[in-house]
């Protein structure tokens, strides 16, 4: 079964897709038994906020209480974007980071196979959570990019060097 994502939203066959749910920031569906949680703010070209954290864990513990449904879960963006990271949105509402980012670390914790299907750019923290997934495919024109080291800063995500050096080998 090969599974093709579009930076669009997919047509629907009747009956082929059953949406688990929605929010305003992250949706799930599931194709048979691949769950597809999609970031889901192409007007902002999905920035990762607080508040789509808070979506994003949910999501996860929705999917970890059903993982007997589930074969492999495939995260993407909606739209043209991947994820853009944080660094031009204001988290002046966020918490502290080390709550921000357990919120999009918990994709760790899932108990199913997580692929990253880069559909566009992934900048900065966004390219982060791409390292979460078991495995990462990305489109011809997806943009990778730690864009917070042009300015001599170290990447956002915490450990990405160390899971880098682990995805190279």
């Amino acid at each position: 079964m090969m599974l093709r994502l579009r930076a669009v939203a997919p047509r629907r066959q009747p009956g082929a897709v059953r949406a688990l749910s929605k929010s305003a920031l992250v949706t799930l569906e599931k194709h048979q038994r691949v769950g597809i949680l999609r970031l889901n703010d192409p007007k902002r070209l999905n920035p990762m906020t607080s508040a789509m954290g808070i979506a994003l864990e949910a999501k996860v513990a929705e999917i970890n209480s059903r993982a007997d449904e589930f074969s492999a879960v495939v995260l993407t963006g909606a739209g043209r974007v991947y994820a853009r990271g944080f660094g031009s949105v204001s988290n002046a509402d966020s918490v502290g980071m080390q709550e921000y980012y357990s919120r999009y670390m918990s994709l760790r914790s899932l108990k199913v196979p997580l692929v990253a299907a880069l559909n566009g750019p992934a900048i900065g923290a966004g390219l982060c959570i791409s390292l979460f997934a078991d495995v990462r495919v990305a489109a011809k024109d997806a943009k990778l990019g730690f864009t917070s080291v042009n300015t001599g800063l170290h990447p956002v995500c915490r450990r990405s060097d160390y899971r880098i050096s682990l995805r190279q080998g």
